[in-house]
């Protein structure tokens, strides 16, 4: 029961987000501040309690256009900066999403419908954590020689690409805003970040804390559909590299609106991560592996959601058993509260297509596990929430199998031999990322090698640190920019000079 403390501490974080909020209403960000905007507004919406809680605006393309601008005449001062100056101004950044933490977690909180407790604190000192990685980097953008004989000397240069369109998805804005922006300023280059119109207020409170440490124009901040601002900003012929985290439908737009231009393109796309359980894996471990993997603390939306696990099939029955029942145990619940381990769906709209998911996989007389229970009194029953749902052996062609659902729906399957295992681990278009679990590791690493995904974790998952090159396969995308490799491929470019050292 939610005790008399956690509720005045979940009411005084409430007052502390919306007092924020009221700063960023109609706000995007242009040079060095907040400025209103002229385009239409959007209603920005508390998930859990389904209630208005600002708005955003819709960007015009004379805005997208302006920041643009703001961003390129920003480049050439920016780029020729000493390149422990740019180190120090990213460690500065670091240093105020730290002394902000606590507000910032608040406001991730009430507007995005994940838990505070086990989701929000997390992702704002992860944010800190990717500036302070990349602010090491300065240093770091070293070239090569090519000694081709004693009087020629071949040499290469890193240099930034120009100025870069981040556009960041709802599910992990802050993250995502790390790899977006302090990756390619560490390089040299400007930044005209999309910033994600169901999620706004938190993203625009840290680009005005970090705006304010940099020189004008080196960071803007659009807010609007992708539909609208998205895609006018891919299509601003002066920027030279889009970064792109979201669906693959929205992924395909980009790309064909980027290749018009000829512009580099990061896309990191959907997933349907399977999760490989072998024959010697305890069945704790497993369970453990499975709750944890498939993140239901935040509604399983996640690219990387363990949504497909493969257990041995005489230890299926089991194994659904333990995972519903331990998956029941997560409190559904306020956001704000701590009490509270797992949090709303980001909108209702979302809540509709996930629940669409699971009406027609029962309409298929596939008929689902349910687990825990949904909030049902203090308002809370108007909010976004789905209860975790289970399907076992549903046919492996179907849409629930298949699709990308961004919700708390696991598919569990059993099967008898390794080549079976991996046939259906491979078996969908999607390769983002797999988990493997057992004791013994060379047979882990056997089955590694075999997976089609661009990330693989043995007995663990839901790691995404800082350092390492992350990237999909098949329609998952491509690119990465979460290390210091994938940082100099994804915003550098590389330059020959070759010296004719015999003829000075």
């Amino acid at each position: 029961m939610t005790t008399p403390t956690q509720v005045a501490n979940s009411t005084l974080r409430c007052k502390i987000a919306r007092d924020m909020i009221l700063g960023l209403n109609g706000k995007w960000f242009l040079n060095d501040r907040l400025v209103s905007s002229e385009g239409s507004p959007i209603e920005v919406v508390n998930p859990a309690y389904n209630q208005k809680i600002g708005h955003t605006p819709n960007c015009t393309r004379q805005e997208v256009d302006a920041a643009v601008d703001c961003a390129v005449a920003a480049f050439p001062a920016w780029a020729a900066h000493e390149a422990k100056d740019r180190a120090y101004t990213l460690g500065h950044c670091a240093s105020i999403i730290r002394d902000n933490a606590v507000e910032l977690a608040v406001l991730l909180a009430l507007e995005s419908g994940k838990a505070h407790r086990t989701e929000c604190v997390g992702e704002v000192n992860l944010l800190a954590d990717i500036f302070t990685y990349f602010s090491s980097f300065g240093t770091e953008l070293k070239g090569k020689t090519v000694p081709f004989s004693r009087s020629v000397l071949a040499a290469t240069t890193r240099e930034p690409v120009g100025s870069v369109a981040g556009i960041i998805p709802w599910n992990m804005p802050l993250m995502f805003l790390g790899y977006k922006v302090a990756a390619p300023l560490i390089a040299g280059n400007t930044v005209v970040l999309k910033v994600p119109e169901i999620v706004p207020f938190t993203v625009l409170k840290i680009i005005e804390a970090i705006g304010a440490l940099l020189p004008p124009g080196v960071v803007n901040a659009v807010v609007g559909y992708g539909a609208d601002t998205g895609q006018m900003l891919v299509e601003n012929r002066k920027i030279q590299k889009v970064s792109f985290t979201g669906s693959v439908e929205s992924g395909r737009k980009v790309y064909v609106t980027a290749a018009k231009n000829l512009k580099q393109v990061n896309l990191e796309l959907g997933g349907k991560s399977p999760m490989l359980v072998l024959p010697d894996c305890d069945m704790h471990t497993a369970v453990y592996g499975a709750v944890s993997g498939i993140r239901f603390t935040r509604q399983a939306q996640s690219c990387t959601s363990s949504t497909r696990v493969y257990v041995p099939k005489e230890r299926l029955d089991e194994f659904v058993e333990k995972t519903v029942c331990e998956a029941g145990k997560l409190k559904m619940g306020d956001p704000l509260d701590d009490a509270t381990d797992t949090g709303a769906i980001v909108s209702r709209a979302q809540k509709q297509r996930i629940q669409g998911f699971i009406d027609r996989a029962i309409q298929g007389n596939q008929i689902p596990f349910i687990a825990g229970e949904l909030p049902k009194t203090g308002g809370l029953e108007d909010g976004a929430f789905i209860q975790p749902h289970f399907f076992v052996d549903p046919p492996h062609d179907s849409e629930i199998v298949q699709k990308e659902v961004f919700g708390p729906v696991m598919c569990v399957f059993g099967y008898e031999t390794l080549d079976e295992l991996v046939d259906k681990a491979n078996d969908v278009e999607y390769g983002l990322s797999a988990s493997i679990w057992g004791k013994d590791i060379s047979t882990c690493m056997h089955v590694s090698k075999k997976i089609e995904v661009g990330f693989v974790q043995i007995n663990q998952n839901a790691v995404m640190l800082p350092g390492l090159s992350y990237a999909g396969t098949k329609l998952s995308g491509f690119g990465s920019e979460t290390s210091l490799e994938s940082m100099m491929q994804s915003f550098t470019r590389e330059k020959t000079t070759i010296i004719n050292i015999g003829s000075l």
